[in-house]
């Protein structure tokens, strides 16, 4: 299709994305983060000054001239978030989630048969969501806290038929991230870096485009850091980010396995159908 000559208007969402020490995506049910609630995001190309060489003769006329291209080395990046959320921050500048818990562990009193939809609790652990299992198999779920209680698997993660659970799985309180403690001084908090990607609207006429009515910003490494005054007052807390960004190859096709564009460069651009809206909070990777 030819060129639409969209604009890109206000910001939609943004995905921070945890990388591994190769630069790849990582992997998990905490690796990446989306939201909607951010104030603006910049990035500002910074280039190299090519070297610039000069000779005079005898005379004080210039003799010989020339000037290198001036090329590019990296970006610098900014992102401004509504509110002080914990885990965003934790991601983008490393740190500590500050958490709370309900309940007490406990375990299951007997096997679950295959297929089973429902476990039964050993001890009084308090009402609430548990996480039943452990690694990848782990399952939410949701008990009354009675002693003896058969409780369902709940529908936030699906329970895999022909599964078994011993009676030695463990019934883990579910926490709750409450607030944030900054790196310890000294430290490289976030040796890896994030990747980060900011969609906005296309739009064409006036409206939002009928196709691909998204663009779509990659920064596939970045380092990012907390900056500027926080200031506790009768206004907004301003929450800013900023750093660098530079070319990841090993960024791939993201953690959603849906950029197929090559990311060696330190920022690139593209027309997207859709965009995570509705979304706040961890977006697993597999």
């Amino acid at each position: 299709m030819a060129q639409d000559r969209a604009a890109s208007v206000q910001g939609v969402c943004v995905r921070a994305t945890r990388l591994a020490a190769n630069g790849t995506p990582a992997t998990g049910a905490f690796a990446s983060y989306v939201m909607e609630a951010f104030i603006r995001a910049t990035f500002t190309p910074d280039y190299d000054e090519g070297e610039e060489i000069q000779e005079k003769s005898a005379n004080g006329l210039l003799c010989v001239y020339y000037k290198a291209n001036d090329t590019l080395k990296r970006v610098t990046l900014e992102i401004a978030i509504c509110e002080p959320d914990p885990e965003i921050t934790e991601i983008f500048s490393g740190g500590t989630l500050l958490a709370t818990t309900t309940g007490t562990a406990s375990t299951v009193s007997a096997s679950t048969a295959i297929g089973a939809t429902s476990f039964t609790t050993a001890l009084n652990i308090g009402t609430g969501s548990f996480i039943v299992g452990t690694g990848a198999g782990a399952e939410t779920v949701f008990v009354t806290g009675v002693i003896g209680t058969t409780a369902p698997f709940t529908a936030f993660v699906q329970f895999p038929l022909g599964k078994v659970h011993a009676s030695t799985d463990t019934v883990t309180p579910t926490s709750t991230n409450v607030g944030y403690a900054a790196p310890a001084t000294g430290t490289d908090s976030t040796p890896n870096g994030v990747a980060l990607e900011v969609w906005s609207y296309a739009v064409s006429n006036s409206r939002r485009a009928g196709v691909n009515p998204y663009y779509r910003w990659v920064f596939p490494s970045c380092q990012l850091k907390p900056t500027g005054d926080r200031a506790i007052e009768n206004g907004l807390m301003a929450n800013v980010f900023s750093g660098t960004g530079t070319g990841n190859s090993n960024f791939g096709n993201g953690p959603a396995d849906d950029w197929v564009f090559p990311t060696d460069r330190a920022y690139q651009y593209a027309r997207d159908s859709a965009a995570p809206l509705g979304v706040r909070g961890y977006v697993t990777v597999a």
